[in-house]
């Protein structure tokens, strides 16, 4: 390309953790970008020309000229394959997010306008911050009290009418559970894309809304606020069936809802998983997919492919702390289809008893 430059709709922004992205709104994905990347993308005006371009690379970074040269044209072919430079062609509307084990399907793209009459009034003053201050000691109260209700009343699972309404109960709770999620969203105006529903392992079903936005979300309060919002709400839900349950009027229903809320919470919060616990992780000690990361390791190593650059450039410590990682989340993955599958068989016998 004789002067190069970026694609129409391609926006250079700071993200998390004061990180540069590259956001391309033809296809919604974002780019995360080193600060020698930044330099050079704000070369690539359409002005000049690759030689002119690596000729002030060159010279900033005091290398050879055909050193530079060189560098640029694989910055070049990597924004190309990326489909990021103008003369690319992009897709117009967002990609599914496809996965063979985690398949999503959207079912309602107005969350942003439900929720902003509830999400307006909290960006006055203080009001998000005290919020979310009564909903974390509220949450963790009642998380506490969940723990204590399901090692007292909690029902061993049987199949019954109980169980039905319960489950039904669980339903709802992980809806509001996501709710949270897009609320905190919406109060730092980077709302949801969608709403709806991914099969685990094709075989447990699992709300969702997508955030992708949330790279926007500059600060890591903001982060781990969205992160935990809905944990939370599912402290106040167990803490709401414990007294329930404890106090005896709850009845087999509390019990049973104690014990899915108790698995729900193991589950959400384990760090194999890509769930709330993994995404706090992440917040916390300013990690970028390292479970993605791990997965695409396994995958080249198994296909004996050779490793793209960013997975390349790493230690090999890293390397081999990731790949552990990975085939840890593969076998809790065995074990959690195992577990689905033998509970959806038992299910069925019941049925047809």
């Amino acid at each position: 390309m004789a002067h190069p430059r970026l694609r129409d709709g391609v926006q250079l922004l700071v993200g998390m953790d004061d990180l540069p992205l590259a956001y391309d709104g033809g296809t919604g994905r974002y780019h995360r970008l080193s600060g020698a990347a930044v330099a050079t993308l704000r070369l690539l005006d359409g002005t000049r020309s690759t030689e002119e371009v690596a000729g002030l690379l060159a010279s900033a970074r005091r290398q050879e000229p055909a050193t530079a040269r060189a560098e640029l044209d694989l910055f070049l072919g990597t924004l190309d394959r990326a489909g990021l430079l103008h003369g690319t062609a992009a897709p117009v509307a967002v990609p599914r997010r496809r996965s063979p084990l985690l398949p999503r399907f959207v079912v309602t793209r107005s969350l942003p306008r439900l929720l902003e009459p509830v999400a307006a009034p909290l960006r006055t003053g203080r009001r998000a911050a005290a919020a979310m201050a009564v909903l974390a000691t509220a949450g963790t109260v009642g998380t506490v009290l969940g723990v204590a209700g399901f090692l007292a009343a909690a029902r061993p699972p049987d199949w019954s009418v109980a169980f039905g309404i319960a489950a039904v109960l669980l339903v709802l709770q992980v809806c509001l559970h996501e709710a949270a999620h897009a609320l905190v969203c919406q109060v730092q105006r980077t709302p949801v894309r969608g709403a709806g529903f991914a099969l685990l392992l094709w075989l447990l079903p699992v709300a969702f809304v997508d955030r992708t936005d949330a790279y926007r979300i500059r600060s890591r309060s903001g982060r781990l606020a969205l992160t935990l919002s809905g944990p939370l709400c599912d402290g106040v839900c167990a803490g709401v069936t414990a007294a329930l349950a404890l106090t005896g009027h709850g009845g087999d229903v509390a019990g049973h809802l104690l014990v899915f809320q108790t698995f729900a919470l193991l589950l959400n919060v384990n760090p194999l998983l890509p769930g709330d616990g993994y995404v706090a992780a992440e917040v916390v000690f300013g990690l970028v997919d390292p479970r993605g990361r791990a997965l695409a390791l396994l995958g080249h190593a198994v296909r004996r492919r050779a490793l793209p650059p960013h997975l390349a450039s790493l230690p090999a410590r890293t390397r081999l702390v990731l790949g552990v990682y990975g085939v840890a989340c593969l076998g809790y993955l065995v074990l959690v289809a195992v577990a689905t599958a033998k509970a959806l068989l038992s299910l069925g016998a019941w049925l047809l008893t």
